[in-house]
């Protein structure tokens, strides 16, 4: 039972600093906002197909990565959307136009971008690059292509996915420094971002831990 009690407790909702907390909720309300309200002035619509949604993928991916691997991640996350648009298209205009083929082709656009993740991790993540890989999929999907689109259409579909990820790596790492330098001002030198709401139980833990050894 004390389990039990013990799981409630760290189910319940958690607010180490409601100065931060607003600061996540406002800032994160007010960026999709302003994405969606400009997404055709940012040219993250093309030819109909907005692309917006893209900001969100990487800005999730890359916030809770510390300052270098969400760097890597974001590049990754491009490298793979490129890699899979580029595949798609070339697949289309280049094999049989049947399931099995394109699928043919998808994937061995997929082997390369693992081959070279792998062969070069300091560049971009294995991680970033297999969601990146599924955002162009389903940005090309949507667009679409067709065997008769030009080549222009795609290096088009690039850029705006392109601008997408850079505009959500840069705003998840913008949302930390303020995190951070929130934390720094509230809680002390040593608040950082790993103190405020997703790291809520730890905080509370060592709380506990230094209580009981006070005893």
């Amino acid at each position: 039972m004390s389990r039990v009690f013990d799981l409630a407790r760290r189910m319940r909702p958690h607010v180490v600093d409601p100065w931060a907390f607003a600061l996540i909720v406002v800032a994160f309300g007010l960026g999709v906002f302003l994405v969606s309200w400009t997404s055709v002035s940012l040219r993250l619509d093309v030819e109909g197909t907005n692309v917006a949604w893209i900001v969100l993928v990487a800005f999730g991916m890359t916030y809770h990565g510390e300052w270098g691997s969400a760097w890597r991640t974001g590049a990754g996350i491009v490298a793979g959307a490129v890699a899979s648009i580029a595949g798609l298209y070339g697949s289309m205009h280049l094999l049989p136009v049947n399931a099995m083929w394109m699928s043919a082709g998808i994937a061995a656009a997929a082997a390369v971008v693992a081959l070279i993740a792998h062969m070069v991790p300091r560049l971009f993540t294995f991680a970033g690059a297999a969601v990146g890989f599924g955002v162009g999929i389903a940005a090309a999907r949507s667009f679409p292509f067709r065997p008769t689109t030009p080549p222009d259409d795609m290096f088009t579909l690039m850029l705006a996915a392109g601008v997408a990820i850079v505009m959500g790596t840069f705003g998840s790492m913008a949302m930390r420094a303020a995190i951070v330098w929130v934390g720094s001002h509230r809680l002390g030198e040593g608040g950082s971002v790993h103190s405020f709401p997703d790291r809520a139980d730890g905080v509370e833990e060592r709380s506990a831990s230094r209580a009981r050894a006070a005893r």
